[in-house]
């Protein structure tokens, strides 16, 4: 008799056991550490994506500042990693969009000259049904005194599997802001209110794109912030700033930093409401210092467009340029100038201007054409010349006539002249060697040119024009070709003195050339005016501590300006600071150059994009060095600086082949505006 053999059921059993325990440590596997590797995934895209939204920011600033355009791309998904066994959701995606438009209002700004034939003093009468009922600005278009425009802010919203909570990112000027479940992530911002400068960025476009990839966002300046019109509250009241907002109330209290302070502060009081669903933010601005004085805002406003969708902005308003108040013999002509500006004070090209008011004794025509040719096009500055030609005067007389595109007050320019009798018998011309005795200052009247070292001259010169031979009272038109390099400061026109001389002032505003106009009756005298030497630099504050360099693609400059070397002078405080400077560096032969930074606390040294010093982080006062080879010519050099808190001190070096180290002198530096990205 046989017994039966069990071994091949327990082998069996075992089997089924061990399937068995695969299956529940897989089912562990796929509820737990997928997840968690997951989470990881969708934490690390979501430092990535604040990073590229952050930058989105940025580069609304940079092209409302710069005029350039720029593309952004988003990371608006990403992807998990690929598993054999186990099942992964869809890959995490994100959704980026714009908002419904909503309207700003800035109410009762009022201008002097032509721009105050568009910027006038509203009605307060209006104003305070407004702001009472806590309506939105909108509720007032077409009113007088109220500038009414559309805006958007742009919001992300992610789409992750293994990460809950509530998330809000937005990125609507003037600030971005993201929240988790109520903590601020992270912010950037610029309040529109500093001192006496009331700058406002609005956005528009059409944006709706979801993606578990990149995209790329299309930035550019629709009106930048080239002009600058100064206001004041109209009819002793004061002006008021009306803002749509997707930003909640803590971060306005944040962005607005020291105007809440009572001793510095502009913004005389401020509110946060919500109409219809909608969060506004109104700001009362003050209307007089301590001296009873009435304050004068310096206004900045620009326009920038995302993705499609974008509406140009069409001609709003037209100021006179040079003409008006000028004395004009009768055998002479005297050329006019007409600016065509937008609602935001930029100028528009490609408009058709002609004569709205013909004058009495004379005749108006295009600079470019023929007596008869009443229509001129503006250029990419917004200006048309014409020239006006006086008929034959027995005494002085008194003339006038308009120019614009339009029959309205505000879409034309009005110029009152004289007519003299008889001739003129001068010639116009720079006094360069007035001119040149300025610090800073090098002309070279043989070729009409004068080289501003800007860091030695600072950010304000004085240009002298004269008559030969010396003749008094005669009115001069002063003009800058290009205003981004040079701009006349207050008034750019007057008579000549007792010394047939006439002096204004120039503001400079950034590196480079631009021709400088001087124009009479009896002609126009040029000069060309070149800004070199020295470093631009951008002025940072904040706390920086916590990493080894600031993020300045996150950050907004405090100011800007130039320094002869790489100084932190223009700093406004001891600790908490920060700079970045760029500049055109002259390199003389070709060789491996060292260069070297000393710092307190962390810096930074690029050239051509290459890092050749890192001496980050917080430290006392400690030097590094770097070598690259560079070929003789011009190379971009850039510096980055900050200071958390205690001693502060920055030095930059070089060692030329064969040489011994130095400070990098101003010589051999241009001040050079940062690229995109930089």
């Amino acid at each position: 008799m046989f017994r039966a053999d069990d071994r091949a059921v327990s082998e069996q059993v075992g089997m089924i056991l061990m399937f068995g325990f695969l299956v529940v440590s897989m089912a562990t596997y796929q509820a737990t550490v997928v997840p968690q590797a997951n989470h990881e995934v969708e934490f690390t895209h979501s430092q990535e994506v604040q990073a590229d939204l952050m930058e989105l920011h940025a580069a609304l600033d940079r092209a409302a500042a710069t005029d350039n355009p720029s593309t952004v791309p988003v990371a608006l998904g990403t992807q998990y990693p690929q598993r054999t066994f186990f099942v992964n959701p869809p890959n995490p995606s994100g959704r980026l969009s714009t908002t419904d438009a909503r309207y700003v209002g800035l109410i009762n700004a009022e201008a002097d000259g032509e721009a105050g034939d568009f910027w006038r003093a509203a009605n307060y009468g209006d104003i305070g049904d407004v702001v009472r009922d806590d309506r939105p600005p909108e509720a007032a278009r077409n009113t007088e005194g109220w500038w009414i425009h559309p805006h958007r802010g742009i919001e992300y919203e992610p789409n992750y599997h293994a990460t809950a909570g509530d998330r809000y990112t937005v990125v609507d000027p003037p600030g971005f802001y993201s929240e988790f479940d109520g903590s601020v992530v992270q912010r950037a911002s610029r309040s529109p209110v500093e001192g006496r400068q009331i700058r406002l960025l609005l956005v528009d476009g059409s944006l709706s794109t979801a993606s578990s990839g990149t995209e790329n966002v299309d930035v550019r300046p629709i009106s930048a912030d080239t002009r600058t019109v100064t206001v004041e509250g109209g009819d002793d009241d004061p002006i008021i700033l009306h803002y749509p907002t997707e930003l909640p109330k803590s971060e306005w209290r944040n962005i607005l930093g020291k105007e809440n302070n009572p001793d510095q502060k502009n913004v005389q009081y401020w509110n946060y409401h919500t109409y219809d669903g909608q969060n506004y933010v109104y700001l009362i601005m003050r209307e007089e210092n301590a001296d009873g004085e009435r304050i004068r805002y310096e206004l900045s406003l620009t326009k920038v467009g995302v993705g499609p969708g974008v509406s140009e902005e069409p001609p709003a308003y037209a100021v006179d340029v040079a003409g008006d108040g000028a004395s004009v013999p009768e055998d002479g002509t005297q050329r006019v100038v007409v600016e065509v500006r937008d609602a935001y004070n930029g100028p528009v090209s490609g408009v058709d201007v002609s004569v709205q008011d013909d004058p009495s004794h004379g005749t108006l025509y295009a600079a470019s054409g023929s007596p008869g040719d009443e229509t001129a096009v503006t250029d990419e500055h917004g200006r048309a010349a014409f020239t006006y030609e006086p008929s034959d005067v027995s005494s002085t007389t008194a003339d006038s006539f308009a120019l614009g595109f339009g029959d309205d007050d505000a879409e034309k320019a009005t110029y009152d002249v004289q007519i003299r009798d008889g001739g003129s018998g001068y010639a116009v011309g720079w006094e360069y060697d007035t001119i040149d005795d300025q610090t800073g200052i090098s002309c070279d009247a043989a070729r009409a040119t004068c080289t501003v070292d800007s860091s030695a001259a600072g950010s304000k010169i004085d240009v002298t024009a004269g008559t030969v031979p010396e003749r008094s009272q005669v009115f001069v038109d002063m003009s800058s070709r290009d205003t981004k390099v040079a701009r006349f400061s207050r008034s750019s026109d007057g008579n000549t003195n007792s010394d047939g001389e006439l002096t204004r002032e120039l503001t400079l505003s950034d590196a480079g050339s631009t021709t400088v106009y001087a124009s009479t009756t009896s002609g126009t005298a040029e000069l060309t005016l070149r800004i070199k030497d020295g470093a631009y630099y951008r002025y940072y504050e904040g706390d920086y501590g916590a990493s080894p360099m600031p993020d300045f693609a996150s950050e907004t400059p405090t100011k800007t300006g130039y320094v002869p070397t790489f100084d932190i002078a223009p700093r406004e405080r001891e600790d908490e600071f920060a700079f970045q400077y760029t500049a055109s560096l002259t390199v003389p032969s070709d060789g491996t150059y060292t260069f070297y930074t000393k710092s307190d606390d962390g810096s930074e040294l690029y050239v051509d994009g290459t890092r050749v010093v890192s001496n980050t982080g917080d430290h006392g006062a400690r030097e590094e060095s770097g070598t690259i080879h560079l070929t003789a010519g011009t190379h971009d050099i850039r510096v980055a600086y900050y200071e958390n808190s205690g001693d502060q001190e920055l030095t930059v070096s070089w060692k030329k082949p064969g040489g011994s180290k130095t400070e990098i002198p101003a010589s051999v530096l241009d001040p050079r505006k940062p690229d995109d990205g930089e």
